[in-house]
């Protein structure tokens, strides 16, 4: 069974992928499939700047993305959609807080790119 994996912002603003490494919540719980939508039309995908992504390794170990890497993925919303996830990360020292309207951006084989959301 495939599961929701890891995708992150290099500095340069690409998408790259971990597949390797399992999407967590904020909360380091993995995701699960039945927490995912396919991203819907007119979403933004972002970086979360000074935010290092971190996934969950097959052995159960957590893994942080070096920030020479770059930020962890998120996805920003249209109207109709209601966030339910954040996406774990670790901050680097001394940032600075960011709005709340960032969310969960990953991937699994089936779709392109997926989101923590529900449909108003």
């Amino acid at each position: 069974m495939a599961f929701p994996y890891l995708v992150y912002c290099t500095p340069a603003g690409e998408i790259r992928e971990e597949p390797r490494l399992r999407a967590l919540a904020f909360d380091n719980q993995p995701l699960e499939s039945s927490d995912l939508i396919p991203l819907p039309d007119g979403v933004t995908l972002s970086m979360m700047p000074d935010r290092l992504a971190k996934g969950k390794k097959r052995s159960g170990e957590t893994q942080v993305i070096a920030k020479s890497h770059g930020w962890v993925a998120a996805a920003l919303l249209p109207i109709g959609y209601t966030r339910t996830l954040l996406p774990a990360y670790e901050k680097v020292p001394n940032t600075e807080p960011l709005p709340f309207f960032w969310l969960q951006c990953c991937r699994r084989n089936e779709w392109p790119f997926v989101c923590s959301s529900i449909t108003n």
